[in-house]
């Protein structure tokens, strides 16, 4: 299993310093609104559309922003984020949305991604400016861009690095014969993560998510472009040598659980 090593600088009920999007565990609210995103199958025809946005209106819900994730062979499949009045059970609005002919729910679960904004450019621009605190600045900020759990990289050794807030104590192991390559995994207990290994710093990072469905191809896709951006930057070097100096000479001789 792997050893999560707490940061020095990191609050125990937060990330360890500001992030260019909010990472609080509040901003999946509003007043009395809940933040959620729904993943659906649908027929990709005129009018699908169209019926699932009356069922979401009829329910309360106040659609946010559609991304269609992917279309052929006569079905898309949609990411919707909506508001939905707190305390409204997942499952009914789940069995509403599965009323409409054609239309499968493959997951409703919370976000903390702003609708509407584009939060890749943030990170990227906050990233190129944060000097040695790069990786650290991407690593807290990756569960809000993905609508994860939390993320953590860790070393050939399976020893965390740095490890996002709400990483578990015991993160799980992914197996070793995974690719050498960014790919969707789901592990035992149904967590789903994305295994993305970093070459240059020999590191891996993982993100995962316990709530909602399985990582999509495109998921991935955004992930890895935007691992290469942060790879092509000269800060990325110097967070990993800031990191590897702040765990200390006794830090690199701790034994794994």
């Amino acid at each position: 299993m792997w050893l999560l090593r707490s940061a020095p600088s990191r609050r125990k009920d937060g990330p360890s310093h500001p992030s260019p999007i909010n990472c609080e565990p509040a901003s999946s609210c509003e007043g009395t609104r809940m933040l959620l995103r729904v993943r659906l199958v649908l027929p990709d025809r005129p009018g699908s559309l169209a019926q699932v946005t009356r069922v979401l209106g009829a329910a309360g819900a106040d659609i946010t922003q559609v991304t269609v994730l992917d279309r052929g062979a006569g079905r898309a499949v949609d990411d919707i984020t909506i508001f939905n009045p707190a305390g409204a059970p997942r499952q009914a609005l789940v069995k509403s949305l599965e009323g409409v002919e054609g239309v499968t729910v493959e997951g409703v679960w919370t976000t903390r991604e702003a609708p509407g904004t584009y939060p890749e450019l943030e990170i990227l621009k906050y990233i190129t400016t944060a000097g040695d605190r790069a990786l650290t600045t991407l690593v807290d900020s990756l569960p809000v861009l993905f609508s994860a759990d939390w993320a953590a990289t860790t070393t050939a050794e399976q020893r965390v690095v740095y490890a996002s807030w709400r990483a578990p104590q015991q993160p799980p192991t992914v197996p070793a014969d995974v690719p050498v390559r960014p790919i969707a995994l789901t592990l035992d207990d149904d967590l789903h993560v994305i295994h993305a290994p970093l070459p240059p710093l020999a590191l891996s990072l993982v993100l995962a998510r316990s709530d909602g469905p399985s990582f999509h191809r495109i998921e991935v896709h955004r992930l890895t472009r935007i691992l290469e951006i942060f790879l092509s930057l000269p800060a990325t070097e110097r967070s990993m040598v800031r990191l590897l100096r702040d765990e200390g000479p006794e830090a690199s001789g701790r034994k794994t659980r």
